[in-house]
């Protein structure tokens, strides 16, 4: 492969970032907080959409229910749409419901 060949494939690259990366992180045992970390939904879009104003990389941002749960999604896309990136992947987090402690039923 050629060196202009493997950088149109890096331009042509994207990823997608997940929104809770933008938010406190943690582990199981302890989340740790953080000055301007992210708060609400709007604000890890907003946060997603600098980091690919600043890389041309990351065009979406993957959203997670019920951490990203607002009552209007379609006004969260246009929120998505004007910061310059789209919404991706929407993950269900099940996990955290009872229902599931022990694995799925």
């Amino acid at each position: 492969m050629s060196e202009k060949d493997l950088l149109a494939r890096l331009a042509a690259l994207e990823i997608e970032t997940p929104s809770w990366g933008y938010g406190n992180s943690g582990t199981r045992f302890h989340v740790f907080p953080w000055p301007g970390a992210a708060r609400t939904p709007h604000e890890r879009i907003a946060d997603a959409a600098l980091v690919h104003r600043l890389t041309g990389a990351c065009p979406s941002v993957a959203i997670h229910v019920p951490w990203d749960r607002v009552d209007d999604w379609d006004g969260l896309r246009r929120f998505a749409e004007e910061e310059g990136i789209r919404i991706g992947a929407v993950n269900p987090n099940t996990f955290q419901d009872d229902e599931y402690r022990l694995g799925s039923p």
